[in-house]
């Protein structure tokens, strides 16, 4: 991460530490990573913690301009919890929205287009 500036938001992203795909976060200017999981919803952790000893990569930085707003978007999240939902409301999709994006997974759609590309050539062959 030496390119970047330390105190930056960063979109990080890491293997996930069960089955396929990456699990993504916000590094924020402190340090620590918000980020959102199953059962546990959004939360904010040690970038440590976070990395769980995987490699992390940066996917993006986020530009300083938005820094109120970002944090504005994570006291939201913190306080009016919204449940985990692999479809719409992920990691990935969380950290999109956090960052002033949409909310939306480039992974779920992925999985969502190769499932219909599967039903599809299943269909062909009867």
């Amino acid at each position: 991460m030496s390119p970047f500036n330390p105190f930056a938001i960063l979109v990080l992203s890491r293997p996930k530490l069960t089955g396929l795909g990456e699990h993504w976060g916000v590094r924020l200017p402190d340090g620590r990573v918000a980020h959102c999981m199953p059962v546990i919803g959004v939360c904010i952790s040690s970038f440590e913690d976070f990395s769980a000893g995987k490699d992390v990569v940066v996917r993006r930085e986020v530009s300083p301009a938005l820094l109120s707003e970002v944090y504005r978007r994570l006291n939201v999240a913190l306080f009016y919890p919204r449940p985990y939902d692999l479809l719409s409301w992920n990691c990935e999709s969380f950290a999109n929205w956090l960052t002033c994006g949409e909310p939306e997974s480039a992974q779920v759609a992925g999985i969502g287009i190769l499932f219909f590309l599967t039903l599809v050539v299943a269909g062909l062959s009867r």
